[in-house]
C-alpha cells in the first residue's frame, strides 16, 4: 500500500495513508489462443445412386445432357466426369465435358483436366 499512497501523492500532490484504498474502474484484457476448428471427414464409398439427368447449355451453340448429383451423396476420391452438375442446398457447380471432379475427406471439391 505504501507504494500506491506514493505515487497517489506524485500525480495529485496529496495522500490519506490512514485511508482505505477504494478501486473505483477496473480494467482488464483477457487473451486467447484461437483453437484449430475440427473438420469432420468424409468416410463414403461407391457411386451416388440415382443420379439425374438434365439438359444444359455447354456453349451458346451446344445443349448436352448432364448428370446431375447431390453433392452430399459423393463419395470420398470417387472420380467422375462432366458434363455434371453438382448441387447443394447453397449453390450448384457445373462440371463441363472434360473435366474430371472428386470430394476429398476435407469435404473439398476437386475439378481438374480429364
Amino acid at each position: 500500500m505504501n507504494r500506491f499512497h506514493q505515487k497517489h501523492h506524485e500525480f495529485y500532490g496529496y495522500h490519506f495513508e490512514d485511508e482505505p484504498i477504494e478501486l473505483v474502474n477496473l480494467k482488464v484484457s483477457v487473451m486467447e489462443l484461437p483453437h484449430a476448428p475440427r473438420i469432420t471427414r468424409m468416410i463414403k464409398d461407391g457411386h451416388p445412386k440415382n443420379p439425374g439427368r438434365r439438359k444444359v447449355a455447354e456453349s451458346a451453340e451446344m445443349m448436352v445432357e448432364a448428370v446431375v448429383y447431390r453433392r452430399d451423396s459423393l463419395s470420398v476420391e470417387t472420380r467422375m466426369e462432366g458434363p455434371a452438375l453438382i448441387e447443394e442446398l447453397d449453390s450448384t457447380t457445373y462440371a463441363p465435358s472434360g473435366v474430371s471432379f472428386y470430394t476429398d475427406e476435407e469435404h473439398n471439391m476437386i475439378l481438374e483436366p480429364a
